[in-house]
């Protein structure tokens, strides 16, 4: 088994001005992620948020998280 090595990185989950999930700044914020190395990305996991999500919007979060990501973390492990 190969033990996690690098930078994980949680994320936080944008919101626009209405209140609903930002999904472009999601987006690029992944991008950003990618583009400074990190190894790896934590959906939903940043300061707290998630509590304050739905099941079914904490799964939209991981979903668009993982369709931006699409294996281009430094670890190369894909996400999904």
């Amino acid at each position: 088994m190969n033990a996690l090595q690098g930078i994980y990185v949680p994320t936080i989950a944008p919101y626009d001005s209405q209140g609903a999930l930002a999904e472009s700044e999601l987006r690029r914020i992944v991008d950003w992620l990618i583009e400074k190395g990190v190894s790896g990305i934590y959906p939903n996991g940043s300061i707290g948020e998630f509590i304050r999500l739905s099941f079914e919007e904490r799964k939209r979060v991981v979903s668009i998280v993982a369709d931006e990501a699409r294996g281009r973390t430094r670890h190369g492990r894909r996400i999904e």
